[in-house]
């Protein structure tokens, strides 16, 4: 059963991947429920990492993308109601 507190994690993972992307920034969300990023990263044992964020620049000659490459217009799969 996900938490309020799962549900605040998640918007705010999602608004920091689309604020990197405001600022030019290249970003990816990652798993690392397992590996060994905790050993690296020193996390206590009775902490978790479900997952991070990845940020970068592009490389030069590379073009950024808008994220909705091959979507359809908000009109065709929404119906508004006033």
């Amino acid at each position: 059963m996900m938490t309020y507190e799962d549900l605040h994690r998640l918007c705010t993972q999602r608004r920091s991947v689309r604020g990197a992307t405001a600022m030019g920034l290249g970003s990816c969300w990652v798993s690392l429920l397992h590996g060994k990023v905790t050993d690296l990263l020193h996390v206590p044992h009775d902490h978790n990492i479900i997952g991070g964020i990845m940020l970068g620049h592009l490389k030069k000659g590379e073009e950024p993308t808008d994220g909705h490459k091959g979507r359809k217009p908000l009109e065709k799969v929404c119906t508004w109601y006033e």
